[in-house]
């Protein structure tokens, strides 16, 4: 855990060990005896065990967390932020690992796994809705800002739920096709082997041409059609696409001059133009916006104030 005497500093690091003290100490010994109980031959009544002790430290965890972040704000330092380090987030998992090796090992029934599994996540649970934790760092940040988390949460599962969509729109078909056609299939996986290797930022790169030629098209449509497009976010995408149109044209320059002999690849001077060209595209769009304010909406006379732009 890491405890700070307020918000803005970033607080210093405690270690497990730092608390052990009273009942904190049965965690030591359940660390110990899962430690053990990993080298124990792998008999049923040993994994059984091993679940027991995973459950418990998991559970034990959390309560330690809650209860540690309770006593530094009733130690006369109210402002005090308690946040959940690193290491308790690792453990967590590595808990979660050791119990699934465990259960798969065991060849448990789905009902004994959710049994596990309740076991483990209700009495956490239990701790976020009974207010035990609501001294931790994180529960602060939420009961600040309650009214936009939840509308942040759809958000982020609405973008999820359309990329997934998409994805499985592609994907099913190509699936099925590959899996139906050996021919089809043989020629599919090495280009989406290549797709695979391309790093994020490479892939961004090539789509740089096809984001700018869309953009130009929306923002056609958009000017004839008028204000309809908005409520699928063309806006957003012109947005972005434009600017990663000027940032590739700042770009291209730098990266053709530096990738002779070299290959396809990035370098500081480009990623500087490229983050130049970025900057121009957004001080030119801002400009227009202004611009188009003031004369009441697009008109033909736009063009000229857009070249007289400030750079």
């Amino acid at each position: 855990m890491r405890v700070a005497p307020n918000r803005l500093v970033s607080g210093e690091a405690l270690s497990f060990f730092a608390l052990l003290q009273g009942t904190v100490w049965g965690l030591a010994v359940l660390l110990v005896g899962l430690l053990l109980l990993s080298l124990a031959p792998p008999r049923r009544v040993y994994v059984w065990l091993t679940v027991a002790a995973a459950t418990a430290l998991a559970v034990g965890l959390g309560t330690l967390a809650a209860s540690h972040a309770t006593e530094v704000v009733q130690a006369s330092a109210p402002f005090a932020r308690t946040s959940l380090g690193s290491g308790l987030w690792l453990a967590w998992l590595l808990l979660g690992l050791v119990l699934a090796d465990a259960l798969q090992a065991l060849r448990a029934a789905t009902l004994a796994r959710l049994g596990v599994a309740t076991a483990a996540l209700l009495p956490l649970a239990l701790l976020l809705v009974s207010g035990a934790a609501d001294e931790l760092s994180i529960m602060k940040e939420y009961a600040n800002r309650s009214d936009e988390y939840w509308g942040v949460i759809a958000r982020h599962c609405q973008i999820v739920a359309l990329a997934l969509l998409f994805t499985l729109a592609v994907g099913l078909p190509l699936g099925w096709v590959t899996h139906r056609y050996a021919r089809v299939g043989r020629a599919m996986f090495p280009l989406l082997n290549i797709v695979q290797t391309i790093p994020s930022i490479a892939l961004f790169g090539l789509l740089m041409a096809p984001l700018a030629w869309l953009a130009g098209t929306q923002s056609r449509r958009h000017q004839r059609r008028g204000a309809g497009a908005r409520r699928i976010g063309i806006n957003a995408l012109q947005l972005a696409a434009g600017g990663a149109r000027h940032a590739g044209r700042a770009g291209a320059g730098a990266i053709g001059s530096h990738a002779g002999g070299a290959g396809f690849g990035l370098y500081p001077r480009a990623i500087v133009l490229a983050g130049a060209g970025a900057a121009g595209a957004a001080r030119g769009v801002e400009w227009r916006a202004h611009r188009q304010h003031s004369s009441g909406g697009p008109g033909r006379g736009d063009s000229a104030d857009w070249c007289r732009r400030p750079g």
